[in-house]
């Protein structure tokens, strides 16, 4: 809980920022290489915690990542006063604030959609996070060394699929349209890792785990730059703040159904097909009507 209180505000505070400086011309891809950070760092994790792990210890891994954490809020605070210049300090913060948002997008179709396909994308995203290591070392038998390395492929694509896919969507297609094609990739290539057997090449799982990367956990900053466009006027943090609320809802809720049905069935597979086919609704869900199709690349 007390994690969660310190990393929930931080895409919504940083959708509100971005949004004020980043041109709506580009917000797909600003909000993409804002949020390629959190592969980046789960492609160093991937590297650096399993080799702690076995040197050290897992405390020690934990330590590791709170040193880093510390640093990197001190190496923020010059940036804090200018991006925080339209703050209200006399503003409290209060339960009729967060049933403003709630409202906000339950009154809102387009931002119902989006919420609910984030809903199942966080949900698929941290079943691959939470789970991929723990599958390559039970079912397919790696070393735990091994696994991590494949983990942290799966980031460090990430890193630049996110970046890409903001460009695509701000350049060439509708964001909208680029959700919709992420999410029926991210069901291929989920599918795909449900196949791992013992007696596939290494290469192979690695690249299959990139894929992953590349559909699975690159759709957020396009996401968020879709709030940020679908949003009324002066409530893009407002709108992203619901939004994020139940996202992160999918982060506790994909894991847990995801374990019940490895408890359930034995195994993994049936997991990796139930993920798969939310995802791809999902992708359904918001793809583009088309009557709207002819609203332009930038239009919500």
């Amino acid at each position: 809980m007390v994690l969660g209180l310190g990393y929930g505000p931080n895409t919504p505070g940083a959708s509100h920022i971005l949004a004020r400086v980043a041109k709506p011309k580009e917000l797909a891809l600003v909000f993409s290489i804002k949020q390629s950070g959190a592969p980046l760092g789960g492609f160093l994790a991937g590297i650096i915690a399993p080799l702690v792990v076995l040197s050290s210890g897992w405390r020690e891994a934990l330590m590791v990542s709170a040193v880093l954490g510390i640093a990197a809020a001190i190496l923020v605070q010059p940036l804090r006063a200018k991006a925080d210049d339209d703050r209200q300090p006399g503003r409290r913060l209060s339960v009729h604030g967060v049933w403003q948002q709630l409202r906000l997008l339950a009154s809102h179709a387009p931002l119902r959609r989006l919420t609910t396909a984030s809903f199942i994308f966080a949900s698929v995203q941290s079943c691959m996070f939470a789970f991929l290591v723990t599958y390559l070392v039970d079912h397919v038998g790696l070393d735990l060394v091994r696994a991590g390395m494949a983990y942290s492929a799966m980031h460090l694509i990430g890193v630049g699929a996110r970046i890409f896919w903001g460009w695509i969507a701000d350049r060439f297609i509708r964001s909208a349209l680029v959700l919709a094609g992420l999410g029926v990739a991210s069901a291929l290539s989920v599918v795909l890792v449900a196949q791992f057997q013992s007696d596939w090449p290494y290469a192979g799982l690695v690249a299959t785990a990139a894929a992953v990367g590349a559909t699975a956990a690159s759709w957020n900053g396009v996401f968020l730059a879709e709030i940020a466009r679908v949003a009324p006027k002066g409530q893009i943090s407002a709108a992203t703040g619901g939004s994020i609320f139940f996202t992160y809802f999918g982060l506790v809720v994909g894991p847990t159904l995801f374990s019940a049905t490895i408890y359930l069935s034995g195994g993994y597979h049936l997991g990796f097909y139930a993920i798969a086919g939310a995802v791809l609704l999902a992708a359904l869900l918001i793809w583009p009507r088309r009557d709207k199709v002819s609203g332009g690349a930038n239009s919500p």
